[in-house]
C-alpha cells in the first residue's frame, strides 16, 4: 500500500489517477480535482477533501471515517461499501452517486444534495 499519509495535495490535479489502496490518512486534498480517479479501498481517515471534485470517481470500499467532505462534489461517483461515518457532509453533492451498503452513521448532513443517489442497504443509524 502506497503511503501519502498527511501529505498536502490541496489544489492538486489528480484527474484519472489510480490511488487505489493508497494510505491517505490525514491528507489535505482541499479543492483537489479527482475527477475519474480510482480511490478504491483507499484509506482517507481524517482527510480534508473540502471543495474537492470527485466527479465519476471510484471510492468503493474506501475509508473516509471522520473526513472533512464539506462542499465536495461526488456527482456520479461510486462509494459502494465506503465508510463515511463521523464525516462532515455539509453542502456535499452526491447527485447520482452510488452509496449502496455505505456507512453514513453519525455524519453531519445539512444542505447535502442526494438527488437520485442509490442507498440500497446504506447504514444511517447504529
Amino acid at each position: 500500500m502506497e503511503s501519502l499519509e498527511y501529505t498536502d495535495l490541496s489544489y492538486a490535479d489528480l484527474k484519472g489517477h489510480d490511488l487505489s489502496n493508497t494510505n491517505l490518512i490525514g491528507a489535505n486534498l482541499t479543492s483537489a480535482d479527482l475527477t475519474n480517479a480510482d480511490l478504491t479501498k483507499a484509506n482517507l481517515t481524517g482527510a480534508v477533501l473540502s471543495n474537492a471534485i470527485l466527479v465519476n470517481a471510484k471510492l468503493n470500499g474506501a475509508i473516509l471515517k471522520g473526513a472533512d467532505l464539506k462542499n465536495a462534489n461526488f456527482t456520479d461517483a461510486s462509494l459502494e461499501e465506503a465508510v463515511l461515518s463521523y464525516s462532515d457532509l455539509n453542502g456535499t453533492i452526491f447527485k447520482n452517486a452510488n452509496l449502496k451498503k455505505a456507512d453514513l452513521r453519525r455524519c453531519t448532513i445539512q444542505k447535502t444534495n442526494l438527488d437520485n443517489a442509490s442507498f440500497n442497504k446504506t447504514r444511517f443509524w447504529n
